[in-house]
């Protein structure tokens, strides 16, 4: 039931949700870090939720400015724990 609604609402992000979300967490993107994060979350959302996503990250890992990549690792992992019975 939350998997339709999950992929409709990725099927709808925008760069600039992208960017809100990041700032309202306190971090500040590069704009090649904001595509970087928008193509993963559209073409990899599924794998970052319900699969195994080190590859990914580690993928992200030198992409990234280290503190950015940090962040990611700790939201990623509140949000995991948050929403897990969800998912």
């Amino acid at each position: 039931m939350y998997h339709f609604f999950i992929r409709k609402y990725i099927q709808n992000i925008t760069k600039k949700d992208i960017i809100n979300f990041a700032m309202s967490q306190g971090i500040k993107l590069s704009e090649n870090e904001v595509k970087l994060f928008y193509h993963h979350v559209k073409q990899n959302w599924e794998t970052v939720l319900y699969g195994d996503p080190t590859t990914l990250f580690q993928a992200v890992k030198s992409e990234v400015r280290p503190e950015t990549y940090q962040k990611m690792i700790e939201l990623y992992q509140y949000f995991k724990e948050k929403y897990q019975s969800y998912l």
